[in-house]
């Protein structure tokens, strides 16, 4: 499976490969002006977030690497509050943190998949 990104590169899954054909970056879904953000730190969990609740009515940021928090921080700071559906590991707990620190808005999701790495797991778990 892959899902373009925004710099016209690819973010590739399959179940023994994740990576991606350069350039890398993020992928914006549904471009709106809104005053909520959704922003998932992969691609799965957002395809996951489909399955489950259908596409948010809103725009959506598909990180594709926490290192790319940085580069749409601004963005982050301009909404109204964004849902934040990052990994329960030591990387999604930084990028929440960095959220935070940067005086976002963020509404933390993890809860919703406590017992789980990722959205995309506990989907995987459940069909």
């Amino acid at each position: 499976v892959g899902m373009r990104n925004d710099a016209n590169g690819w973010n590739l899954r399959n179940p023994w490969f994740k990576g991606a054909c350069k350039p890398i970056g993020i992928t914006t879904m549904h471009k709106m002006e809104g005053a909520h953000l959704y922003m998932f730190e992969g691609f799965m969990d957002w395809l996951s977030y489909v399955l489950l609740y259908g596409e948010p009515d809103c725009t959506a940021i598909i990180l594709n690497s926490t290192v790319f928090l940085t580069m749409i921080m601004d963005i982050l700071q301009g909404s109204d509050g964004v849902h934040a559906y990052v990994d329960n590991d030591p990387a999604g707990d930084r990028a929440i943190e960095d959220m935070m620190d940067n005086q976002v808005d963020v509404i933390d999701h993890r809860d919703e998949y406590a017992e789980h790495n990722d959205l995309n797991e506990l989907v995987q778990s459940t069909f």
